[in-house]
């Protein structure tokens, strides 16, 4: 590696992390509290007031966003900053984290992934609201993220980053398995998206990570036993719910209209990521491109549906895209060519930074 090309391994992702920063950690109280952050907010205040924190299946989700957010409410006081500075951090470090998938992505693959996590009107907008979406984002991509860099290594950490991501995820909300099962059939699909084989000791160290903050998580560390089996109630609730609309019912193109108003530029580098991957046969991008489908299979299939879901949606599409970018890229080859694509880009990038700060700061 070049002295340039080190310093834009450097470079790139504090780039990226100060751009994702800017659109999501300024004035997070300019707009009041959506109901459903108002009864978090109740959860959070118990916890960091009285130490008392119960898992409820029928309501309210998991434990991770109350125990995470209870530590900025501690430390800084009961401000709607302090209560939405956990997913404001959490959007923020995703854009950035995209850029350690380069090893599959390429380079600027991963580059454009992580320009288009910081400008995502749906990603900004849900980083400054403290609801559990954006924290089963930001744990989705770390498991990306592990498996991606944690298979084939001699070293376990990356797996025990991995399996501590689902067990993360499965603390976050019941909805996790619909996400975890969409990841797991594009593997398959994949052939393990063309990654090594792990070892066997790193497989393992990655289980007992998930069951580890698992236990801890719903049974109070270990207090209370008995809780571990409320996921596994909440998921029968839930799938009820899920199937009947419970007052949240949409046709099944909501999730389609919303990506096309909103996230226009995700969707269609995604569309060229799989025209990429279809012609390359190339083995991860094959692994996202599953990953999508069945994502908006699956959402778009459940009667039940809030905006918010949509998050699910646009973070392997936006990985997609990168591959897409990637392979455009590839085909351009004098300087010329490749600096007006670069630039075509960040404009289409703007775009979507113009929306996310309308939508943020102005018509939130």
């Amino acid at each position: 590696m070049d002295r340039t090309e080190g310093w834009r391994t450097w470079l790139i992702p504090w780039l990226i992390l100060v751009l994702a920063a800017v659109v999501r950690l300024p004035v997070l109280d300019v707009r009041p509290l959506h109901n459903d952050e108002g009864s978090n907010a109740i959860f959070i205040l118990a916890l960091v007031r009285e130490g008392i924190y119960h898992y409820d299946p029928a309501n309210y989700h998991g434990p991770v966003l109350y125990y995470l957010s209870a530590l900025p409410i501690a430390w800084l006081g009961v401000t709607t900053f302090a209560l939405r500075l956990v997913p404001a951090l959490l959007g923020t470090l995703m854009a950035p984290l995209a850029w350690l998938l380069r090893g599959v992505l390429g380079r600027r693959g991963a580059a454009t992934s992580g320009l288009l996590l910081a400008v995502s009107p749906s990603m900004v907008y849900y980083s400054r609201d403290n609801i559990h979406e954006i924290y089963l984002a930001f744990f989705t991509l770390l498991l990306i993220v592990g498996l991606a860099k944690g298979c084939g290594s001699e070293r376990p950490v990356w797996m025990v980053v991995a399996g501590g991501a689902v067990g993360a995820l499965l603390g976050t909300k019941e909805t996790a398995v619909l996400t975890l099962a969409a990841i797991g059939t594009a593997l398959l699909v994949s052939e393990r998206a063309g990654l090594p084989r792990p070892r066997a000791r790193s497989v393992g160290a990655a289980l007992l990570a998930a069951v580890a903050i698992v236990v801890l998580l719903y049974s109070r560390a270990g207090a209370d036993p008995r809780a571990l089996l409320d996921p596994l109630r909440a998921l029968r609730i839930w799938g009820g719910r899920a199937l009947a609309g419970d007052g949240h019912g949409k046709p099944w193109t909501y999730f389609v209209s919303i990506l096309g108003r909103d996230e226009v530029v995700v969707l269609a580098g995604a569309v060229l990521g799989g025209a990429a991957t279809w012609r390359r046969r190339d083995r991860f991008g094959i692994f996202l491109t599953t990953w999508s489908l069945a994502i908006v299979a699956v959402y778009s299939s459940i009667t039940y549906k809030t905006p918010w879901l949509v998050l699910n949606l646009v973070l392997p599409l936006a990985l997609l895209a990168g591959v897409g970018s990637e392979a455009v890229l590839d085909r351009v080859v004098t300087p010329g060519r490749r600096a007006v694509t670069v630039l075509l880009l960040f404009l289409l990038a703007g775009g979507s930074l113009v929306r996310a700060t309308r939508l943020a700061f102005v018509r939130y």
